[in-house]
C-alpha cells in the first residue's frame, strides 16, 4: 500500500512464482551461469575513516528576549481552550472469563476487519530464561502433526501472522488477521501448543541466527551504550547478562525448550483482543479453540528491578578504539513520586527534555553544537512507591566529550531558571496532555501502566488542572526534591584517545569496563 502497489499485483507474483518448475530453473541457471557470464567477488575490508576535527567557529549567541514580527503576532493569537477526551477505565475495556485463571480482556478496532489477539501467559523470561530462545525455536519448527512448511501455509492460506515473544513477565502469542480466520488461527496455536516438534536441526539453525544477531549487536556503539545503561544500573540483572548467551545456548536441547513452554501453560492467562468483537464473543471462540490447563498458577507479578543506590559519583567507560563518536548517558536515582508532585514532574521534563526546545537540547546542540543528539528526562517508577531516576544522553563527537559532560553534568547539577520560558512550557504540556489519548491498539497496555501506578481513572484528569497553574516554582521544587545534590552516574562508550580520560575523575571514580562483562556469554 505504502508503495502503490494493488493487492492483486502481490497475489499475481505469487502465482507465477508458483508456476515455476524444475525445468524454468534449469534453463534460467543455463542461460545465466554457463560459460558466458561475468563473476563478481567481495572481500570484507576496512576502508581508511576520515578523522573529524573540531572546527574553529565561535557560536552565534541569539539575541534573547527579541522576537520577529510574525513570531509576536503568532504568540497574540489566542489560543483554543483544551477539550481532553478522557479514558473510562470501566466502559474502554469489555471484560468476559474463558475459564478459571483465563480472562478476555476486548477493546473496539473500528476500522477495518483485522484483529490482534495475544495470548498472555503469566510468567516470563525473568523467572524462566529459556523462553527468551522459545519464540525463535517455534518459529522454526511445526508440530506432532505437521511440519514447519505446512504450518506455514496453513497460517498463509488464513493470512494471518504469528509471532512468539517472552518479555520479562510474559509469554505472548500473538495473532493478527482477518476476523473470519479467528478461531482457526487459535486452533492452530492451540496445536504448537499441545505438540511442538522436537527438531535438533531446527534449534542449531536458531543458535547459528542467534550468535550472527549477538556478533553484530555486540559492535555496535549504540547496543555497547545501552548494555553498559544496563549493568551501571542494575548490574546483575541486567537484561543483557540474564539473556542466554552462545555458550549457554548451545547446552540447552529441544526438550529444554518444550519443557520452559510446559511451565509456561500451567500460569494464569490473560487474553488481549483488539477488533470488532465483544469479550464474551472472543471468549466463546478461545475457549472452543484452545485447551488450558484446569488449574493454573497466579500470573507472576510486574517485574520491578532495583536499581543500584550509589552514595558518590561515578563514571563507567567501555574504551571502543576507532570510535569517532562517543555515546554518554548520565543518571541521577531519584525516589517515589508523591501524587502532588506530578505537575511539577510535567514541567520538569518538558522544560529540562521537551524535544528540540529542552534546555538539554538548545544548551548542548544548539547554543554550542557540541552534540549530534542531546535528550533527558525523569522516569517515574513503573508501580507506585517505585523511585524514579533521571536519565539523560548525549551523542557527540569524540573529542567535544568532556565539554559536552561539562554542560550536561552542570545543567542536572544547577538547572539553570529560564523563567521567560514558563509559559511556552505550560502552553507545549496542555497540548500535548490533551492529546494523549492512547491508540486503540495501546489502550489495554496503558490503563494496566496507569493502574500499576495506582490510579483508578484516567490520571491526565487530574493533570490538566494543575497545569493550568503551572509556575516554575513547581519545576524549582521537583529538581530539589528528585535530582539536586544526589550522586551523578556517567557511563561512556568512545575512543579515549580523542579526550583526556584522566579528567574524567572530576566527574567521580573511575571503573573502566570490559565488553566481556556486559553481555552474556
Amino acid at each position: 500500500f505504502g508503495r502503490g502497489h494493488s493487492w492483486a499485483t502481490s497475489v499475481d507474483a505469487l502465482a507465477r512464482l508458483a508456476a515455476v518448475d524444475r525445468k524454468a530453473v534449469i534453463a534460467a541457471a543455463e542461460r545465466y551461469y554457463g560459460d558466458d557470464y561475468l563473476a563478481f567477488h567481495s572481500r570484507v575490508g576496512f576502508p581508511g575513516k576520515d578523522r573529524l576535527e573540531k572546527p574553529v567557529l565561535k557560536p552565534i549567541k541569539p539575541a534573547a528576549g527579541r522576537r520577529s514580527a510574525f513570531a509576536r503576532r503568532l504568540h497574540e493569537r489566542p489560543d483554543p481552550p483544551a477539550s481532553p477526551r478522557y479514558v473510562d477505565f470501566a466502559r474502554a475495556i469489555d471484560r468476559a472469563m474463558v475459564a478459571p485463571g483465563v480472562v478476555v480482556e476486548a477493546s473496539a478496532k473500528p476500522f477495518t476487519e483485522l484483529y490482534t489477539l495475544e495470548l498472555r501467559f503469566g510468567v516470563g523470561r525473568y523467572a524462566i530464561r529459556e523462553l527468551g530462545v522459545v519464540g525463535d525455536y517455534l518459529k522454526s519448527v511445526g508440530t506432532r502433526e505437521r511440519d514447519a512448511d505446512a504450518l506455514r501455509a496453513a497460517l498463509f492460506e488464513l493470512a494471518t501472522t504469528l509471532e512468539v515473544e517472552a518479555t520479562e513477565e510474559a509469554l505472548i502469542f500473538r495473532l493478527e488477521g482477518p476476523e473470519a480466520g479467528l478461531g482457526a488461527s487459535l486452533a492452530l496455536v492451540d496445536e504448537i501448543l499441545r505438540g511442538p516438534a522436537e527438531d535438533r536441526a531446527a534449534l542449531r539453525r536458531v543458535r547459528r541466527e542467534r550468535w550472527g544477531r549477538a556478533l553484530v549487536e555486540r559492535r555496535q556503539p549504540s547496543v555497547i551504550a545501552d548494555a553498559l545503561r544496563e549493568y551501571a544500573s542494575y548490574g546483575e540483572l541486567s537484561t543483557y547478562l540474564r539473556d542466554v548467551g552462545p555458550q549457554e545456548l548451545r547446552g540447552l536441547q529441544p526438550r529444554d525448550l518444550i519443557k520452559a513452554l510446559d511451565r509456561a501453560q500451567g500460569h494464569a492467562v490473560t487474553v488481549r483482543y483488539v477488533g470488532r468483537r465483544s469479550a464474551a464473543e472472543v471468549a466463546r471462540e478461545v475457549g472452543a479453540a484452545v485447551r488450558f490447563r484446569d488449574k493454573l498458577a497466579p500470573a507472576k507479578p510486574r517485574v520491578v528491578r532495583e536499581r543500584i543506590v550509589r552514595e558518590r559519583d561515578r563514571v563507567f567507560l567501555v574504551k571502543r578504539r576507532q570510535s569517532l563518536q562517543t555515546h554518554v548517558y548520565a543518571l541521577v536515582e531519584g525516589k517515589a513520586l508523591a501524587g502532588d508532585e506530578r505537575v511539577g514532574l510535567a514541567g520538569f521534563n518538558e522544560y529540562l527534555g521537551g524535544g528540540m526546545g529542552g534546555l538539554i537540547f538548545q544548551e548542548i546542540r544548539e547554543l554550542r553544537a557540541l552534540a549530534y543528539s542531546a535528550r533527558g528526562r525523569y522516569y517515574e517508577g513503573v508501580r507506585a512507591g517505585a523511585p524514579g531516576a533521571l536519565l539523560a544522553y548525549v551523542g557527540t563527537q569524540g573529542d567535544k566529550t568532556l565539554d559536552a559532560l561539562d554542560v550536561l553534568a552542570e545543567l542536572i547539577r544547577e538547572l539553570p531558571e529560564r523563567e521567560g520560558r514558563i509559559e511556552s512550557v505550560r502552553a507545549a504540556l496542555l497540548r500535548s496532555t490533551e492529546a494523549a489519548y492512547p491508540g486503540f491498539r495501546q489502550l489495554q497496555e496503558t490503563v494496566e501502566a496507569w493502574r500499576l501506578l495506582g490510579f483508578g481513572e484516567d490520571p491526565r484528569r487530574g493533570l490538566m488542572e494543575g497545569l493550568e497553574e503551572l509556575d516554575f516554582a513547581a519545576i524549582r521544587r521537583f529538581h530539589a526534591a528528585h535530582v539536586a545534590g544526589r550522586p551523578l552516574t556517567v557511563m561512556i562508550v568512545g575512543d579515549p584517545r580523542r579526550f583526556d580520560a584522566d579528567s574524567l575523575e572530576r566527574f567521580g571514580e573511575v571503573e573502566v569496563v570490559s565488553l566481556r562483562d556486559l553481555f552474556a556469554r
